[in-house]
């Protein structure tokens, strides 16, 4: 965010006739963590203001970066778990891979196949609809060029 942002306003007092314009341009080089925000009247002789604000980049908490790729082949725990009545699936690959990812009831039953196709690498997101599903404990496992990785999931009705 760019603090002051809301209550830049121009040091001429706003008149009859005058409306405030303004402009906002980003810093390049070494002003490249900067915007300089531009402000005056339109149909005035005050001299512009300007006013320069820094800015950080930020990174949201519970997002995870789909433009990097694993090291690994992982498998993410289900959020929200316990779930009523869908959860997500996560799951990232280092190289390109045919997937098959699955559910499971508490016996061992496959239940519905998420995903059975072929995918690049990367870290790809699957949702689970539990709602045609009883209450219980469910299991979603991966299989990928010979990784297999299984976890545990509670719908909770």
């Amino acid at each position: 965010s760019l603090t002051g942002w809301t209550r830049f306003l121009p040091d001429e007092p706003e008149a009859a006739g005058n409306i405030p314009t303004f402009s906002v341009i980003q810093g390049t080089g070494n002003d490249s963590g900067y915007f300089y925000l531009f402000g005056g009247y339109r149909n005035s002789n005050a001299i512009p203001t300007v006013r320069r604000y820094a800015f950080k980049p930020v990174n949201p908490i519970g997002i995870i970066n789909t433009t990097e790729i694993p090291q690994d082949f992982k498998l993410y725990q289900n959020y929200p778990n316990p779930f009523n009545p869908s959860t997500t699936i996560n799951f990232g690959l280092p190289k390109a891979s045919h997937v098959k990812l699955f559910v499971t009831d508490a016996v061992g039953r496959e239940i519905t196949v998420l995903v059975n196709e072929f995918k690049n690498a990367g870290v790809h997101t699957v949702n689970f609809d539990g709602s045609k599903f009883s209450s219980g404990i469910y299991f979603y496992s991966i299989i990928a060029d010979g990784f297999r990785e299984t976890r545990k999931m509670l719908l909770v009705k």
